[in-house]
């Protein structure tokens, strides 16, 4: 996540996954060549009580912003990112769905968050 330490209440946190975007592999099980095809769904979860979101998107450091999220309120929040891999899996020219959800990796980082700025008005 950026900020990396502290981040300020009301102004974007930015986060990201350092998860691959595809994974493939091809292995032989009792001399039976078997080939592995998967993507991952990423589920966000920043800990605040907000809805969570789903993406196909990795997100990055800044400048890129394709996952965000504003907390309100200074605190500690607990964000969680989860990762579902969903793909197919082939053996003898037979092709099979490994269906989301079989295969989910989960990851969190605590958020500390500060008060943010403020505009005053007349």
């Amino acid at each position: 996540m950026q900020p990396a330490n502290l981040a300020l209440a009301q102004v974007p946190v930015n986060f990201w996954s350092d998860a691959s975007s595809h994974f493939a592999t091809n292995v032989v099980i009792l001399g039976v060549p078997v080939s592995v095809s998967l993507n991952p769904t990423f589920r966000w979860d920043f800990g605040d009580g907000t809805p969570a979101i789903t993406t196909s998107k990795l997100g990055a450091p800044y400048p890129a912003t394709d996952i965000t999220h504003i907390y309100r309120r200074a605190g500690r929040y607990t964000a969680t990112e989860s990762i579902s891999w969903a793909g197919t899996w082939a053996a003898d020219l037979q092709s099979f769905p490994v269906l989301g959800g079989n295969i989910v990796q989960s990851a969190s980082i605590l958020v500390k968050v500060v008060p943010g700025p403020t505009k005053f008005l007349n």
